[in-house]
């Protein structure tokens, strides 16, 4: 029997041993599969999917220590497997918004697209979702950005600032939302339980605040008074936020904090720790996300531009502010604390969460209907 299913290919920053963009892939890769279309992935890391799933349509793809770049791998992967395999995708979709915040990403990922017509059929579609876009600090930028983006059929951005940004330069977008909210679910009745996740993301360069950072969080551990679960979104234990979260959790346990350092072995073991959370404190992103999506009070640490948008974006959309965000190097204990104990600012966010899931949800509809042409 003939296989009519639409052979879809999901490229992204997903089987890099990074929890969030591994947790947006599985529910994408669930919804593709109950429309019968058949996603494929690439993977491009020298290990496993820690978070991942055996049962994916993996290409497997040689391992290039040289090559930290995750697009540089995939092209590499493109050239030496998926060539030589005659496989052929009736479309592309890129998850996920890391590709446009340095003028290399554009071009690798431009580069990346124009490889793609020797893997597609004729009529293949190109479709971005999530995507945080910039910033463009420069015209250079903005022009690479504007010939990328060029190329898609179909835009999908995840913040205000990243549509702002693709209008100024002519391209049409529509604001949906993050795909992690794919996963989110109707209100549940069950109270909070008290406890806080502390999720910290390592920045390159700012080892120099870690001390201060741990002693932020200390403090507000100490004053939220409750059980600390330290979430890394990373499993290798030789990495840099591996091993500052251990880290962090060995400081908060010789604080006298109940502190619990939590390393699962899959997506719904950690989504679990989420649903239940009272606060969730962090600098990953995906760990603010997957707090707000579950009713959590929220605090986000962030550096840079691109993450500035990517928090605030989230915030606003889900009612919040800035108020809600803070730089690693403009700490403050007592407003973090006052801001969590804020019970009337956090009404709001759950009818905004399900308005946004239904965003999502109504984007992922449109995205099949489009795939299943």
């Amino acid at each position: 029997m003939v296989n009519l299913m639409k052979r879809v290919l999901l490229l992204g920053a997903y089987g890099l041993d990074n929890l969030g963009d591994d947790f947006m892939l599985a529910h994408i890769i669930e919804r593709l599969k109950q429309s019968d279309i058949e996603p494929w992935i690439v993977n491009t890391y020298k290990n496993r999917f820690y978070f991942g799933n055996k049962d994916y349509n993996i290409l497997k793809c040689p391992y290039f220590t040289k090559e930290s770049n995750y697009v540089m791998k995939a092209i590499k992967c493109l050239i030496y497997t998926l060539l030589p395999s005659k496989e052929r995708f009736d479309s592309v979709v890129f998850i996920g918004g890391g590709y446009t915040n340095e003028e290399k990403g554009v071009k690798d990922i431009f580069r990346f697209l124009t490889l793609l017509k020797h893997v597609c059929t004729k009529d293949c579609f190109i479709i971005f979702t999530g995507q945080t876009v910039g910033p463009a600090s420069s015209d250079k930028m903005k022009e690479a950005i504007s010939k990328l983006y060029g190329k898609g059929h179909r835009i999908y951005v995840r913040e205000k600032y990243s549509q702002e940004l693709l209008k100024s330069l002519g391209i049409n977008s529509k604001i949906t939302g993050d795909d992690a909210l794919l996963a989110t679910k109707a209100n549940s009745q069950i109270s909070k339980e008290n406890y806080a996740i502390f999720s910290y993301k390592e920045f390159p360069g700012y080892s120099k605040y870690k001390n201060k950072i741990f002693e932020f969080y200390g403090e507000l551990a100490k004053k939220l008074c409750c059980k600390i679960y330290i979430i890394p979104f990373r499993s290798e234990e030789h990495d840099a936020e591996y091993l500052s979260n251990s880290e962090l959790n060995d400081y908060l346990l010789t604080k006298g904090i109940d502190s619990e350092f939590v390393m699962e072995r899959g997506i719904n073991e950690f989504e679990v720790y989420f649903r239940n959370a009272k606060y969730v404190i962090g600098s990953a992103y995906h760990s603010i996300v997957l707090g707000l999506m579950n009713d959590a009070r929220v605090y986000a640490i962030y550096s840079g531009e691109y993450y500035r948008a990517k928090m605030n974006g989230v915030l606003e959309m889900f009612g919040l502010d800035s108020f809600n965000t803070t730089t690693f190097d403009n700490l403050d204990v007592e407003r973090a604390f006052s801001i969590l104990k804020d019970a009337d600012l956090y009404q709001k966010c759950t009818k905004n969460k399900m308005n946004m899931a239904k965003s999502v949800d109504e984007e992922w509809k449109n995205i099949i209907e489009i795939l299943m042409k």
